[in-house]
């Protein structure tokens, strides 16, 4: 007479998630991530005649494009800054710095965590390196944008000491930008529809953030009940972002307080929330592919 036993149940663990470890655990790995953000800033446009030059000609593309449909063809007219200055083009341009850098980190933080799936299959290290390395390359990336805004407004004779106020920016709109794509690049790491589903959420949610027109444009229009269209705009987060840079370089104000308050608070909440999904997820998804 056999007995036939069941197979064990498979065991699983459970990861406790804690930021200082977690941080503690990244400083032991800095000389990896330096590695990697040199690998990055290498094979980023290697192969190309061009190079690091392609940082500057994508954005100014989009510029040249939407400044001559919006701006030329349906003459958007853009806010008049309090010493009288007016262009499309600087105000365009002051908006799409933000959402460039928004757009580049959290893709690229989905994009860093499944390509390094294969090669932490060998040998382990935390995941978050890959995605702290395609960040700071996109940061550098982004600083070639802001410096060629700064020499636009200089030119323009049109620059504050405002214009400070985007080094506090960038940084938390990349923080944000990656919240948001390590709590995506769980799911895109098993799904890849996810990542095509987010470009077509990005796509919408550039033309819901006022970037190529001003919200003067929605102020006042009724949208559902007594709700208008700018109350809803507001709750897009990078209403708030885009705004900020608009005060500071186009306005030539310093900015709100409560813009300050909603950037600051969202960066981090949404990066610590992302962070969490991603650190209690990851290693299932790494040992399950």
């Amino acid at each position: 007479m056999t007995s036939t036993s069941k197979p064990p149940a498979p065991i699983r663990v459970r990861y406790r998630w804690s930021p200082r470890d977690a941080l503690a655990e990244l400083r032991r790995s800095r000389g990896l991530i330096r590695h990697l953000i040199g690998r990055e800033i290498r094979t980023k446009y290697a192969g190309s005649l061009l190079g690091w030059f392609w940082a500057l000609v994508n954005p100014l593309a989009s510029l040249i494009v939407y400044t001559l449909v919006f701006g030329v063809f349906l003459r958007t007219d853009p806010p008049v800054a309090p010493d009288g200055f007016e262009s499309f083009a600087h105000f365009l341009f002051s908006g799409l710095v933000v959402w460039n850098l928004f757009s580049a980190s959290s893709l690229g933080a989905m994009d860093a965590f499944r390509e390094s799936m294969v090669l932490r299959k060998r040998v382990y290290f935390p995941p978050e390196c890959p995605i702290i390395a395609r960040t700071v390359v996109a940061l550098l990336e982004s600083a070639v944008e802001v410096l060629v805004l700064f020499g636009a407004f200089a030119i323009a004779g049109h620059l504050s000491w405002t214009f400070g106020f985007m080094f506090l920016l960038m940084p938390l709109t990349a923080l944000f930008g990656v919240g948001v794509g390590m709590g995506l690049s769980v799911l895109n790491a098993r799904f890849r529809d996810v990542s095509y589903l987010y470009g077509v959420v990005l796509r919408f949610l550039f033309f819901l953030t006022p970037i190529i027109y001003p919200m003067s444009l929605l102020e006042g229009r009724p949208a559902i009940g007594s709700i208008t269209y700018d109350q809803l705009i507001k709750l897009n987060p990078m209403t708030w972002y885009v705004g900020v840079s608009r005060q500071a370089t186009y306005m030539l104000e310093v900015p709100s307080l409560r813009s300050m308050l909603v950037v600051l608070v969202s960066s981090v909440v949404v990066l610590l929330g992302g962070w969490w999904i991603f650190s209690t997820r990851a290693p299932d998804v790494s040992e399950g592919q």
